[in-house]
């Protein structure tokens, strides 16, 4: 087994990542991307050490970096490795509003990697993963449902540990208005009260309210 503890193996970065329970969600982003200093320039002032991640995150990976790891389920991150971590998720964030970048994340929805709409109404529609926020450490990645059109949390485990901004608060939206073709159709996912299996009224509970209200103080007045 390959620990991963050098620094001289990212490498592998990528390949790396991506099999570590928790950030599945992410693609592997081309080396040409990486090597284009415009993508990620700007983000100095965000990641420690940002010139020395980038100069290794940019090195060949090698071709047979799966033989060289043992991928787990939860390997034990070394503290080193998370300044790389944040360069790459943030320069991630970017990359899948490219067209290359946004096809490997459509083959990923269409897999239904990044879970479904735990709604009834939904019926199982897949979900596309969404950052709250476009900054880091803010909120962990969240789970968006085009139907029902609503945001949730991880339904817990490691699933929900990713930052939130290595995905960011663009790409879904993006997305389906790239290719509004694969919005699903929207559902009414409004509860609706019953009682006997008749649908409440809307005025129902202020109406109960009020009759009691008066029926209380009526009550009081008889004493």
């Amino acid at each position: 087994m390959h620990d991963f503890t050098e620094a001289e193996n990212f490498s592998e970065f990528a390949a790396w990542l991506i099999h570590i329970s928790g950030y599945s969600f992410m693609c592997h982003v081309d080396r040409e991307y990486l090597l284009d200093r415009a993508n990620s320039e700007d983000l100095a002032n965000k990641v420690p050490d940002y010139e020395h991640c980038l100069k290794h995150l940019r090195k060949r990976p090698h071709l047979h970096c799966k033989n060289d790891f043992e991928f787990h389920s939860a390997p034990t991150i070394p503290d080193f490795a998370y300044p790389f971590i944040d360069l790459y998720g943030l320069i991630h964030a970017r990359y899948i509003l490219t067209p290359r970048g946004m096809a490997k994340m459509i083959k990923k929805w269409e897999l239904k990697d990044f879970g479904t709409c735990r709604l009834n109404a939904c019926k199982n529609q897949a979900y596309l993963p969404i950052g709250l926020s476009d900054e880091l450490k803010v909120e962990s990645v969240r789970f968006y449902c085009p139907s029902c059109d609503k945001v949730y949390e991880s339904m817990g485990g490691s699933n929900g540990a990713m930052d939130g901004s290595f995905i960011g608060t663009t790409f879904p939206h993006l997305l389906l208005m790239t290719y509004p073709e694969r919005r699903p159709p929207p559902v009414d996912s409004t509860y609706v009260p019953k009682i006997y299996d008749f649908k409440l009224h809307p005025r129902a509970y202020e109406v109960q309210y009020v009759a009691s209200e008066k029926k209380n103080s009526a009550s009081g007045k008889r004493k």
